[in-house]
This record gives C-alpha cells, sequence and structure tokens, in this order.
C-alpha cells in the first residue's frame, strides 16, 4: 500500500479529510490564468488555454475505503513533432483512485487486501491519504500528462516526415540528433530509413 504525498504542486487542490470522510458530489475545479502558465511548464505544452476538472468523492466499504472519480476537459497547444508549429487540441480523460484513512482506523495492508479481495485484474491497492487531505488538483495534471499525445502533428505534417525505429522510437527533424541530420544528400531522413531497414 503506498502512501499519498503531501506537497505542493502547480495545482494544488487539497479536499480536506472531512469532507473526503462525509462524501462529496459534484465537485468542480477551474484553473485560472497563473495556474494554466504553471500547468503547461511542468506538463511541457506551448500553452494550456483550459483546464476543468469535475468529481465525486464516494464512501464505500462502510465509511473505510474512498473512491475518487473525476473527469477533466483541456484545451492544449503542442509543439508539432515534425515543424514545431502550434498543434491545437482538446482533450478529456477520466480517472479515479481508492483512499483508505491513516491513523484514524485499524486497517492494515493485509485488512485492506482482504476485505477489497484484490486480484491481478481487480483495483489498484487503496493509497493512504495524506493527513492533509486529498490533492484532487494534482491527481488530475498526473492524468493530462498521460492523455497528451507524444506525437502531434500538424496538419501539413505527414508520415513521410518522420521515421519509426522501434516502438517508441520515432525521429522527425524536430527531435533527430544534429549528426544524423547533417549526413545523407537527398533527404536527412534517407539515413534513417536506412538505419531501420538494417535493423529489421
Amino acid at each position: 500500500m503506498s502512501v499519498a504525498p503531501a506537497q505542493v504542486s502547480e495545482f494544488t487542490r487539497i479536499v480536506p479529510l472531512d469532507k473526503v470522510c462525509g462524501g462529496l458530489r459534484g465537485g468542480h475545479l477551474t484553473a485560472g490564468p497563473a495556474d494554466l502558465v504553471a500547468i503547461a511548464e511542468r506538463v511541457g505544452l506551448l500553452a494550456l488555454r483550459d483546464f476543468v476538472v469535475t468529481y465525486d468523492i464516494l464512501p464505500q466499504r462502510g465509511g473505510r475505503v474512498f473512491r475518487l472519480e473525476g473527469h477533466l476537459t483541456a484545451q492544449v497547444v503542442q509543439a508539432c513533432v515534425v515543424t514545431l508549429d502550434p498543434v491545437d487540441s482538446e482533450l478529456e480523460a477520466g480517472f479515479g483512485q481508492d483512499y483508505v484513512l491513516a491513523g484514524t482506523q485499524d486497517l492494515s495492508q493485509t485488512a485492506v487486501e482482504e476485505d477489497l479481495a484484490l486480484d491481478p485484474f481487480g483495483p489498484e491497492t487503496p493509497e493512504v491519504l495524506s493527513p492533509n487531505g486529498l490533492d484532487v488538483g494534482d491527481l488530475a495534471v498526473q492524468t493530462l500528462i498521460l492523455a497528451l499525445d507524444p506525437y502531434p502533428h500538424g496538419a501539413g505534417a505527414g508520415a513521410q516526415d518522420r521515421v519509426t525505429i522501434s516502438e517508441g522510437v520515432e525521429f522527425t527533424p524536430a527531435n533527430a540528433p544534429e549528426e544524423v541530420l547533417k549526413m545523407g544528400e537527398d533527404s536527412p531522413f534517407s539515413v534513417l530509413k536506412g538505419l531501420k531497414d538494417r535493423l529489421q
């Protein structure tokens, strides 16, 4: 069982423990101008124009476990991996996590696992709540990071402008090493394509 860290992030929005224990429906968070700039810097965006989070906190298992269910919408601006031009997109993503109290109930890790009957395909092990409460904002930012397109492409950037060497390894004019781009007479990507052919 992991312990949810108590730390200040770019979008810290903490729900106090008393409200967590009582349950909360219809929670709503909207990032202000300063928040949008800070989140964009953390995430590596050119800009973040909108970031809205809705959430519910639901007591379960007789009030021993608290389920956070959230949903976010965001308007993001990323750099095209080919041209570096701005790429606008709208994102939606859901997130959820179970939590248990620390120090207020006799609920050890063994008891939690037995009570929830965890299995390899079941829910994740609940996190222990920080004494400060539940930081919904930071969890939403983490969800945003996972929802971003790792290879954003603008309308004028075609598939011919990038070469995938292996899963998760993709070169474009924007991210290829300088020494690689200097090689090849006709096109810098002829070198990358030749490398791909040799690796296959």
